[in-house]
């Protein structure tokens, strides 16, 4: 039984990259479907594109870094050395771009939640030379460097925004969609930590890429509940309410008439 560089097992099947596979598969779907809609025109989902198309690209890159390391090559030092460099300071930027979406209070703070990024993209950058997060040998294997934890420290910071976000999101949303999102997160968190426990099993991008499709159908699914403009609930939503309430009886709606409604309006808002 042969071992490469990482530890994974050559020759057996879960040593083959197949979540990550799947999951460039999945992500370029995804990314279809965003864009034959109207789903591209809104701000906020041109940032989900953004950081879907960035799991895309550490996704393919995470798969030709493990085939460079299962074939290593004196002539594909340089490349290797590119790719590994690129995927790190890709996968730093997509918490963030994915924060920045939604929540007003990471938007104020962006250069401080951008801070942990930039650094490590910037230690990612120099260890091409000193080699402290990751190194490739005069063979073309790839090695983990002295400080490659930090590299594990900063994908936490990355999971903590995305927490953050997920909490304050959710109070927006009924005890159901809440209950998603959680199971949404769960997924992610697990799927991650699963790799970082034993770097054999390839299944942090898969269940990434999993995580961000299941988003992507919560979307389009609140979507329909909730006003574009306004972001209140809308009449479809209210029907669904009524119906979840008091499935099959008959309902009733009491209408009030009050007077000088639009006076009242025009002096204390809507």
């Amino acid at each position: 039984m042969f071992y490469d560089k990482k530890g994974r097992v050559m020759g057996e099947v879960y040593a083959f990259p197949s979540a990550d596979i799947l999951g460039i598969i999945v992500l370029i779907f995804l990314i279809c479907m965003m864009y034959s809609g109207d789903f591209a025109k809104d701000k906020k989902m041109q940032m989900y594109i953004i950081t879907v198309c960035m799991t895309l690209v550490v996704t393919i890159l995470e798969v030709i870094s493990i085939f460079l390391d299962w074939y290593p090559s004196k002539d594909m030092i340089t490349i290797a050395y590119v790719v590994n460099a690129l995927a790190f300071a890709i996968l730093f930027l997509i918490p963030v771009t994915f924060g920045l979406m939604y929540n007003e209070k990471l938007k104020k703070k962006k250069w401080l939640i951008m801070a942990p990024a930039i650094a490590g993209d910037i230690m990612v950058i120099t260890s091409i030379w000193n080699g402290l997060l990751f190194y490739i040998d005069s063979n073309g294997e790839y090695h983990r460097g002295e400080l490659f934890f930090l590299i594990s420290l900063i994908c936490f910071w990355g999971m903590g925004v995305i927490l953050f976000v997920h909490i304050d999101v959710s109070k927006e949303y009924d005890k159901s969609e809440k209950t998603f999102l959680w199971l949404l997160f769960v997924l992610l968190f697990t799927t991650c930590i699963i790799q970082v426990i034993d770097i054999r099993f390839e299944t942090m991008w898969g269940g990434v890429a999993v995580t961000e499709v299941l988003y992507y159908v919560f979307l389009r699914e609140t979507g329909l509940k909730y006003d574009a403009v306004t972001g209140t609930r809308n009449r479809n939503c209210f029907e669904m309410e009524i119906e979840s309430i008091h499935p099959g009886d008959s309902h009733f709606l009491i209408v009030f008439d009050v007077n000088n409604l639009k006076k009242t309006n025009d002096t204390f808002g809507h």
